[in-house]
């Protein structure tokens, strides 16, 4: 839903996408919560205390619908979770985008920042996942899934020629989908770098908890899988 900041006994939540419920779920809450409200108010907001975690209910309208702050006051310790990139999956969102820099590494693929042009002087800089050769590279992505059903997964990524038509596994929840990379363009640093939302396939989650998110190249290529920007999963309805 965004992003959060903080300074001593309070937390400020930027909600830059509201949940379809109204229901805000932030995670790893342990502190002891004393008042939540609309940042600038005194609008005071109901919450519920649960392990780990706390739910706001919003209100019905929102004061900025592109970053309301909700001002979160607690006592005592809140440990600081910016290092835990486990990434929560709620259906009360259109998708859930997740940039592979949240991911752990493994074997030789590792996280390597791409840069590229869309014109003179306009420079983007895409953190992606590189060198996924064989099975022993691999990225993986923490999910906490709060509730059960159909996902659609979609890899968003960019292949040059030579990596064209390459098998690779997403794997979760004991499923496996295989799939082949599809070709988007050779590298040219003074050029857009052209990316494709591959839909993958669907996934069931049978109950909600922890899980781990899977993607490995499922034949060797001296060449890599591709360059990975984002993991993006999509409930089904």
């Amino acid at each position: 839903w965004g992003v959060t900041t903080s300074k001593p006994g309070k937390l400020y939540l930027h909600i830059f996408q509201a949940p379809n419920d109204g229901m805000l779920h932030v995670p790893f809450i342990t502190a002891t919560v004393t008042h939540v409200r609309l940042l600038g108010t005194d609008e005071q907001l109901s919450w519920e205390k649960q392990p780990g975690d706390i739910l706001i209910r919003l209100p019905a309208r929102l004061p900025d619908k592109r970053d309301a702050v909700i001002e979160l006051d607690y006592t005592g310790h809140q440990p600081d979770h910016s290092a835990d990139h486990t990434q929560t999956v709620s259906r009360q969102y259109p998708e859930i985008k997740i940039p592979v820099i949240q991911a752990t590494y493994h074997g030789q693929a590792q996280n390597k920042s791409i840069t590229s042009a869309h014109y003179f002087g306009d420079w983007k800089h895409d953190n992606c996942a590189v060198n996924l050769k064989d099975s022993t590279d691999a990225i993986t992505f923490g999910l906490n899934i709060l509730q059960p059903g159909d996902y659609r997964i979609i890899l968003d990524y960019a292949c040059a020629h030579a990596s064209a038509s390459t098998e690779g596994i997403v794997q979760v929840a004991d499923q496996q989908l295989y799939f082949r990379s599809l070709e988007t363009g050779e590298y040219d640093s003074h050029k857009p770098l052209m990316f494709i939302q591959h839909a993958i396939g669907l996934v069931t989650i049978p109950e909600k908890g922890q899980y781990k998110l899977s993607i490995i190249p499922a034949e060797d290529t001296s060449h890599g899988l591709f360059w990975l920007r984002n993991l993006i999963i999509q409930p089904i309805r």
